[in-house]
């Protein structure tokens, strides 16, 4: 793990505990633009982040952006870049595209037959644009190519 803490057991917060308080003069935080998250902010923004992707799988819409994540949580998107950046050693395409290969290799498990489909529609469960992006995705976390990854059932598929 990258981030600055291992045990994320015993998280408890508000938003309010970690949003950057309201005597905070705006154009000092603009300036700022936090660089670095407090320990405390870090393990409730990864108590949110985790939970909301294991709950509602958001990085299966096609096209998901640090934005709608910022939306979706009401936290600002820098300090969602920051947390990313810091806690896993990643930035967010490479973090949802972790997430989306995760996902399809649990999916793949409890239901072999997705192994039949195409790596197009593959990837498409998943929430990847392209075949193309998915490929790479696989590629850069795994060293693989799809089939390889998902294992022999699709090795005789063209990657």
């Amino acid at each position: 793990m990258q981030g600055w803490f291992q045990d994320s057991s015993n998280i408890i917060g508000t938003i309010e505990d970690v949003v950057i308080p309201a005597d905070h003069e705006k154009g000092e935080m603009d300036s700022e633009k936090k660089q670095t998250l407090s320990l405390e902010q870090g393990r409730f923004y990864k108590q949110m982040v985790e939970d909301h992707f294991k709950k509602n799988l958001p990085f299966r819409k096609q096209g998901y952006s640090i934005r709608d994540l910022s939306v979706e949580l009401s936290v600002p998107t820098y300090q969602l870049s920051v947390f990313i950046n810091q806690e896993y050693g990643k930035n967010f395409n490479e973090f949802v595209n972790d997430n989306r290969l995760t996902y399809l290799q649990e999916l793949v498990q409890v239901n072999p037959e997705y192994l039949q489909y195409t790596l197009e529609a593959l990837g498409q469960v998943a929430g990847f644009n392209s075949r193309t992006t998915f490929i790479s995705a696989v590629k850069r976390k795994t060293g693989k190519i799809p089939s390889e990854f998902f294992g022999r059932k699709m090795a005789g598929r063209a990657d």
